[in-house]
């Protein structure tokens, strides 16, 4: 879910995985986003790290596999059910999804179902990355 912006054209670009590839999609939307793929408490504050290898530190609560999404304030998006979601590996990558239903596995990986343009299925949550109101094409 980067963000690619050409200075000359003035043009952006959000940067979605596919199967085996990058795909670009130029875009308005300039804000940042990030999925948590780790957390730690230092003090009062947390220190969450990101898919991209960032750090970020805040007082605020957030879970691992949230999504943040920067701009002028800090907003977060959920897997949730009927949220909206790219597939970032697999098969299906690179697709948007809705989330159906969440299934929690106790000692295994949790999962979803899914439902895309062409199917329904089950994926792990940790291969969903959440859009919230992000502009992200298809």
């Amino acid at each position: 879910m980067d963000l690619v912006e050409i200075t000359e054209t003035g043009e952006s670009f959000r940067v979605l995985p596919r199967a085996e590839s990058l795909e670009f999609h130029e875009t308005e939307d300039d804000r940042r986003a990030v999925k948590i793929t780790g957390k730690r408490a230092e003090g009062e504050n947390n220190i969450y790290s990101f898919h991209n290898g960032e750090n970020y530190r805040t007082d605020e609560e957030y879970s691992t596999g949230t999504t943040l999404i920067f701009n002028d304030e800090v907003k977060s998006a959920e897997i949730a059910e009927g949220e909206e979601t790219i597939i970032l590996d697999g098969k299906h990558s690179g697709k948007i999804a809705t989330v159906e239903e969440l299934h929690g596995r106790g000692m295994r990986s949790d999962t979803a179902t899914v439902e895309t343009d062409e199917s329904e299925f089950e994926i792990r949550q940790d291969k969903l990355f959440a859009t919230g109101d992000l502009e992200v094409g298809q």
